[in-house]
């Protein structure tokens, strides 16, 4: 956790502060990210990181817990009321988790890079627990209802279908030319894609789990 000094700093210091580490470590793997790049984009003193965290990893961590908050906080309150059908509601979860990567392409470079480096495999592990998890919960449920196939192993289901869902995105750009980094360079407001244009995608994809794990289709 960052020290209190960090907490406070005046809102629009800490933000930019936080932005600026985003940055850099989107662009670059850990191991490249540089503590001196940050302190200068953000200009601050090298010596004032040090007062607010107790080194690269520290604010590494406190970056991936920051954004992960973020994006469950999203989605959450764009889920008011939960469906009783899992694939409904396994599409309005991860329509809205594209909706916050699309209209937040920091965040969500940040977290594609976390995801593919290599500097600290349990931090993705926990990443990709958590959202396994979290589809466990509801293909049990589904299960329960006669949703699902009673031959369907769960916990596997789970974890392929955690896997497309934090993929869903790069095929995403692939299917539409951009890529978030590059949004991101380009200084964009947002990803060039419509709603419409990514709930097509989301069908498609929801299609082949459904032929896959559904009772019936």
């Amino acid at each position: 956790m960052p020290k209190q000094t960090f907490f406070n700093l005046p809102d629009a210091k800490r933000r930019l502060i936080i932005d600026t580490a985003l940055e850099e470590f989107a662009f670059n793997t850990y191991d490249k990210a540089s503590l001196s790049q940050i302190v200068l984009k953000a200009g601050i003193a090298k010596g004032s990181m040090y007062q607010y965290f107790n080194d690269k990893d520290e604010l590494y961590t406190y970056l991936v817990e920051y954004v992960s908050e973020k994006k469950l906080s999203f989605i959450n309150e764009a889920l008011p009321q939960l469906r009783n059908d899992f694939f409904l509601l396994y599409k309005e979860v991860i329509f809205v988790a594209a909706r916050f990567d699309i209209i937040n392409p920091l965040y969500s470079s940040f977290l594609y890079s976390v995801g593919k480096d290599s500097h600290n495999p349990a931090i993705s592990k926990k990443i990709m627990a958590s959202s396994a998890s979290f589809i466990e919960q509801m293909l049990e449920k589904a299960y329960s209802q006669g949703q699902i196939r009673k031959d369907i192993n769960i916990k596997l289901a789970a974890f392929i279908i955690s896997y497309l869902s934090v993929d869903v995105g790069e095929y995403i750009g692939e299917k539409y030319g951009f890529s978030y980094l590059s949004v991101l360079k380009s200084k964009l407001p947002n990803v060039p894609i419509s709603d419409n244009q990514l709930e097509e995608v989301l069908d498609e994809l929801i299609d082949f789990i459904k032929r896959g794990i559904a009772s019936t289709i």
